[in-house]
């Protein structure tokens, strides 16, 4: 993918639309002090080039009762085993993001849990999928930042 260049007036519609991507056309039209047509095609050809690459509601889920939120580390009985490991990970509704990774772990799931037991239950889940060889897992007590990447 081609490098791409976004000069000030992107940055700012960007920066806007990252502290709240409900706001309006006409409202990011009158904080960049330009036309709203102007707005709206800027944003068209942001998500064009793939640098917005889309917009997401985001659910808080300790107010849903997912009050444990871990960063399980699995290790793998074979890296060519991640694929399959993938798959049937896919199928574990608590687990929200996976990694394929380097180092120590062949893969990085962070999953939200209602309470330890719960947290046990997955892991458990995990144990028994073909491939997985062993975990280790950390329980986040405080996300400290949570932000997009600097413009």
């Amino acid at each position: 993918m081609a490098k791409i260049k976004l000069d000030s007036m992107d940055k700012k519609i960007l920066d806007i639309l990252i502290k709240n991507s409900k706001t309006s056309v006409v409202d990011i039209a009158k904080k960049c002090k330009i036309s709203a047509a102007a707005i709206h095609k800027r944003i068209n050809k942001l998500e064009e080039v793939g640098v917005i690459g889309g917009y997401r509601l985001i659910v808080n889920p300790v107010v849903l009762d997912f009050k444990t939120q871990a960063f399980i580390g699995i290790i793998l009985e074979r890296a060519n085993m991640f694929a399959g490991v993938t798959e049937k990970m896919r199928e574990i509704p608590e687990v929200v993001e996976l990694h394929f990774t380097t180092g120590q772990y062949g893969i990085l799931a962070k999953a939200y849990c209602r309470d330890n037991k719960h947290l046990q239950d997955v892991l458990v889940k995990i144990h028994n999928i073909n491939g997985v060889s062993n975990t280790d897992t950390m329980i986040s007590i405080e996300q400290l930042i949570d932000r997009s990447i600097p413009l």
